[in-house]
Order: structure tokens, then C-alpha cells, then sequence
């Protein structure tokens, strides 16, 4: 079957069963970065006209796509359900791939490559959407989460600039454990902390945000 054909109904089904949650807008129709945008300024503005502190953590998945663990996979598509001659297709396009590597004049034995899907196909970014969509949601009404495919955006707003830290790095920590669990890695070196208070009262306690759970 046509990966084409195969990506539709993929797609069709983690759509028709609420798969995705609502704050991944990435490889989505009618959903934007636009959208994700006007959430967080609509977001952080309400708060600061209240006199509440923000605090927002940006972060990119490092290398998410050639980091998907085909077996993490395959466990949630049928956790989901997917019908099983999907899971198979899916599983036999993520088979038999093999690399080696050189050393020094000669090249090692073939190894079996388990991450990451081919290069290229129209099906990788909605393998992907379902790979992230369980990533932990926040636990409390003061944090929220927006994603566009691989890029994440956590941020939480509170009058007290303690709790404010207190939340926000909870909820990093639950994150990056989810990610250490299903062998995803955040990247350190794009990662950034935004502080927002209407009187640039925030104490700034150093914000973690660690790969290492």
C-alpha cells in the first residue's frame, strides 16, 4: 500500500480518536505556529494586567525525528488501538535497516538501526505527532504546554513568584523524565527561560532544565 495512502488514514485515525493532544499543532490542518503564538501573548498578558508572574521555558527535541525508538512506537500504536495490518505495515517500514561503521581500513558487521524512520517519507511527521503525543500534561491549572512538532513551550503564571518557580520546575522535571523513559533528549543549547512580571519583581531563581532526570 502506498506510504501516501497509509499516512492518510493514520492520520485520520489519531484525529478521529483524539490521539494528539490539543496543545501539538505541528503536521496539523488549520493549526499554526500562528495559533500556538496568540495563545501564549493572549496568555501572559491576561495574567500580567492581574499582577501575576510568568515564567516561560523554550526548548527544541534534539535530533526527535532520528531519536523515535521504533519499539516505543509500535507499543503506542497499539495502545491506541490501530488497526493491526497498520501496525504491521508500519513495523515492516521501520525494519530491516541496517548500518556498520568504519574502523580504520575496514568496516564493522551490519548492526540493526532501531531509532529513527527513512529519510524523507510523507508518513515520518505523523509517526512522530504520535510518538509525543502522551508527553505528560500539566497537573495544575497555572502551567500550560504548546508544542509545534519537535519544539516545545512550557510556561506558568501564578502571584506568587515562588510558586511560579515552584510549578514551572516541577512540571520540567516530569517532562524530561517522560523523555528520558521513551530515549527522547532536549537540547540544551537551544533551550531558553523567559522571565515576565509587571513590575519586574521576579526573583529569577535559576530555572533547571537539565536532559538528565
Amino acid at each position: 500500500m502506498p506510504r501516501r495512502i497509509i499516512a492518510r488514514r493514520l492520520y485520520k485515525f489519531i484525529e478521529d480518536h483524539n490521539i494528539i493532544p490539543d496543545s501539538q499543532a505541528g503536521f496539523r490542518r488549520n493549526r499554526s505556529t500562528t495559533d500556538q503564538l496568540f495563545h501564549f501573548l493572549q496568555h501572559t498578558s491576561t495574567h500580567r494586567t492581574k499582577g501575576h508572574h510568568t515564567i516561560a521555558a523554550f526548548f527544541d527535541a534534539q535530533k526527535a525525528f532520528d531519536r523515535m525508538w521504533h519499539e516505543g512506537l509500535l507499543l503506542k500504536l497499539r495502545k491506541y488501538n490501530l488497526p493491526p495490518k497498520f501496525t504491521r505495515w508500519i513495523a515492516s517500514f521501520l525494519s530491516h535497516r541496517t548500518t556498520n561503521f568504519e574502523i580504520g581500513s575496514s568496516f564493522s558487521s551490519p548492526l540493526d538501526i532501531t531509532t529513527g524512520t527513512p529519510q524523507g517519507s510523507t508518513i515520518n511527521p505523523i509517526l512522530y505527532i504520535v510518538y509525543v503525543g502522551d508527553i505528560p500534561q500539566p497537573e495544575n491549572r497555572f502551567t500550560q504546554i504548546s508544542q509545534y512538532a519537535d519544539d516545545i513551550a512550557i510556561w506558568t503564571s501564578h502571584i506568587n513568584p515562588l510558586r511560579t518557580e515552584e510549578y514551572l520546575q516541577q512540571y520540567i522535571n516530569s517532562v524530561n523524565q517522560w523523555c528520558h523513559d521513551w530515549r527522547l533528549e532536549l537540547n540544551p543549547k537551544k533551550s531558553q527561560i523567559l522571565y515576565i512580571a509587571k513590575h519586574n519583581r521576579l526573583r529569577r531563581q535559576p530555572i533547571s532544565h537539565s536532559t538528565t532526570p
